[in-house]
This record gives C-alpha cells, sequence and structure tokens, in this order.
C-alpha cells in the first residue's frame, strides 16, 4: 500500500525480485535515512547492477497534479489501473486519484496473467472514465476487435512506442488514445496528446505537460528541467551504497532523441541500450552480464550474443544468437530464463556462423536485427 503521510522511504518493487536481491537493496536503502519522504522504484542500472530511482513524494504529486489539469480529472472519475503499483505508472495513477479524489480500482496481480478480454469487461462493469496501458496492452485489445464502454473517455497510451497502424485501428473501434512520453526519472508522463486529439486525423504531437520544460543538449538528446525529476540514483558498490544525482545544473540529460514540431513532439528515438518490452525497461547490459554469469556456471565456450528482435506486440523479444552447432543450447537457455523476470526471457535461439563483433568485443546487433537475416528455431521456456 502506498503511504502518502509517511515522511519515510518507501521501496516499490517487482514481488517476484529474487528475495536475496530484495534484501540486498532494502539493506542499502536503510543506510540512507536523508532519502526520507522518497518513492525508491526499483530498476536496471547501465552497469548491470540493480539500482534505485529515488522520486520525492512531492514530486510525484507534482506530476500527478500536472496530469490531471491535462485530462480535466475530477472526483466523477473511475480509474481502472492494470499496471502495477511498483511501476511509475501504476504510482502515477494513484497519486492523481489521490488529489483528484476520483475512484481506482486495480486489475494487476503478481499472480494472474494480463487476459485482454477480462480487462475490457471489468472496464465495463465499473464504469471505468479513465485507464493506462502499455502498447503491448493496446495490440491485444485491439485484436479483440471491440470498441470499449460508453463510460471512457481517455485511455493513456505510455512505456513505448505505438505503431501508427495500431493507433489508427483502435481509434476507428472508438477508443479514445492519449499518446505519452514519460520516464521514471520525471515520476511518470513528460508529454501527452491533446485530450480529445484521437477525433483528428492525423497521428497526435505530443504537449510536454506544464511543469516541463524541454531542451536538446551538446549531444542532440533531450534534456529536461522540472520540479519533478528525481533525487538521484542508489546502487550498489564495493564500498557499500552509492548515491549519486545525475542532474545537471537542473537538467536531467536523457539518451533519446527528439524532433519537435509545433513545439511539440513528434518522434522519439532511443540510443542508449535501455528497450521496451510490453511496457517494462530492459537493461541488455544488465542481461549480458547474467548471461556471462551462465556461460561460466554451465562450461560454455562457444559464442554467445543476446538480440533484441522487433516484435509486432510486445515492442521486443530476446533472442540468442550462438556459434557452435554442437552446442547444449537448451541448458544455457532454461538456467537464464529461470534468473530474469517473465519479459526478459529468451525467446527464440539462433544458430549462426559467426558472431559479428566490434574490435573492443561488443556484439554488433544491427547485423542481426531483421528476421529475415537468419533462421528463425523457436525456443519455449
Amino acid at each position: 500500500m502506498i503511504d502518502w503521510d509517511s515522511t519515510t522511504i518507501q521501496l516499490l518493487f517487482n514481488p517476484r525480485m529474487p528475495a536475496e536481491e530484495k534484501e540486498e537493496l532494502l539493506s542499502l536503502a536503510r543506510q540512507l535515512p536523508q532519502l526520507n519522504n522518497h518513492f525508491l522504484v526499483a530498476t536496471s542500472g547501465s552497469s548491470g547492477k540493480i539500482k534505485w530511482t529515488a522520486l520525492p513524494k512531492e514530486a510525484v504529486l507534482l506530476s500527478a497534479q500536472a496530469v490531471n489539469r491535462h485530462l480535466e480529472a475530477s472526483s466523477n472519475d473511475v480509474w481502472l489501473n492494470p499496471l502495477p503499483l511498483f511501476h511509475v505508472g501504476g504510482l502515477g495513477i494513484e497519486a492523481r486519484a489521490l488529489l483528484s479524489g476520483s475512484k481506482v480500482l486495480h486489475t494487476f496481480s503478481s499472480a494472474a496473467k494480463w487476459e485482454a478480454g477480462s480487462y475490457l469487461e471489468q472496464l465495463s462493469s465499473c464504469k471505468a472514465t479513465l485507464t493506462s496501458l502499455v502498447p503491448a496492452q493496446l495490440f491485444d485489445l485491439a485484436a479483440l476487435q471491440q470498441g470499449p464502454p460508453s463510460s471512457l473517455r481517455a485511455a493513456i497510451i505510455g512505456g513505448g512506442r505505438v505503431d501508427e497502424l495500431l493507433y489508427f485501428k483502435a481509434v476507428e473501434k472508438g477508443w479514445p488514445l492519449l499518446l505519452s512520453y514519460g520516464m521514471t526519472e520525471c515520476c511518470s508522463q513528460i508529454a501527452t496528446s491533446s485530450l480529445g486529439g484521437w477525433k483528428e486525423s492525423g497521428f497526435p504531437l505530443l504537449q510536454p505537460l506544464e511543469h516541463i520544460t524541454l531542451d536538446n543538449d551538446n549531444e542532440g538528446c533531450l534534456k529536461i528541467c522540472s520540479d519533478a525529476l528525481l533525487t538521484g540514483y542508489l546502487e550498489a558498490s564495493e564500498v557499500g551504497p552509492c548515491f549519486t544525482d545525475p542532474k545537471q545544473e537542473g537538467w536531467f540529460h536523457t539518451k533519446d532523441l527528439v524532433e519537435f514540431k509545433e513545439g511539440k513532439i513528434a518522434s522519439v528515438r532511443r540510443v542508449d541500450q535501455l528497450i521496451k518490452i510490453a511496457g517494462e525497461s530492459v537493461d541488455l547490459a544488465r542481461l549480458e552480464s547474467i548471461l556471462e554469469q551462465v556461460k561460466g556456471e554451465c562450461l560454455f565456450s562457444c559464442g554467445l550474443a543476446l538480440v533484441p528482435m522487433p516484435d509486432e506486440r510486445a515492442g521486443y523479444t530476446i533472442q540468442l544468437l550462438y556459434d557452435h552447432a554442437g552446442a547444449q543450447i537448451s541448458q544455457l537457455v532454461s538456467c537464464f530464463n529461470a534468473r530474469v523476470f517473465p519479459y526478459e526471457r529468451i525467446r527464440q535461439v539462433h544458430l549462426v556462423p559467426t558472431i559479428p563483433r566490434s574490435p573492443l568485443g561488443k556484439t554488433l546487433r544491427s547485423a542481426f536485427q531483421h528476421r529475415n537475416t537468419i533462421d528463425d528455431s523457436p525456443y519455449v521456456s
């Protein structure tokens, strides 16, 4: 449960996280009392280690207030939330409901699998007016070929890029979509399409919310200034907890290349190793670190590489390349899949003549990121 009145640190983590990792993170957090009145959201660090994003409660509420104004939310609204509370999207809905006095119902359960038909029934039965979804969930709903109940006035779509064909397909069925660009470091939404914008003919532009200032840095990547930014990151190190503030003179620098049109966001391209799978951020460096551990434990000597392949529903799936026909690859895949979250599991394996690498040993994934370049070999775990 979210306790808005508490001034202590509140940890929000995936209940599927291994117990030993959870205890390590809890131990780290307890050593930093200066982060009282913060939410700590578990994410993946670029080094392959788990880290926390520290979000001030007042920042989360500031973001929620801006979203409420954008949605014209009131106490008459009913939220149906299919997102987990350890996700900044689910946390944001809680904050918006708190401030607007609206009702919020949850469909997420760590023990239950998402099912579009059941969600649609709930949407109708509770007469929901607002909801929030990731693109993979929208894909499943569009596949049902059904529109939403008449009570629904807005469905925010965040957590990844939405394909234009999917957007228009859903809009044709009457889904009142608001596309959104956001991130954990900014307590959820940064820019969102206009309320009622789905009625227009074109693909929507995203309007920065009232508390957000956007610009480009010297490398052409987006930087953000806002009172709703993170305080910093908490990571484990050899000498104990390491807390860092990534902001530079009040600006948070992203690894996103953003195209602007009329002062609004027209497109976003991510340039770092973070990808989105079914709305979840996945750090490829962390997965590669786990793969190396498993490779050593299983005494594998063949070449291995993880490659994110485009997927119509999930955005990407994780697939594995290997270069030795005699390798007992199923054993390695099973060990790897047991150590990662379900959406991070290897879905296909591919035997290739060689794995191209840079002079520094970095896998050149671009050579394999088209399905017609390698033979598909499904792996079901």
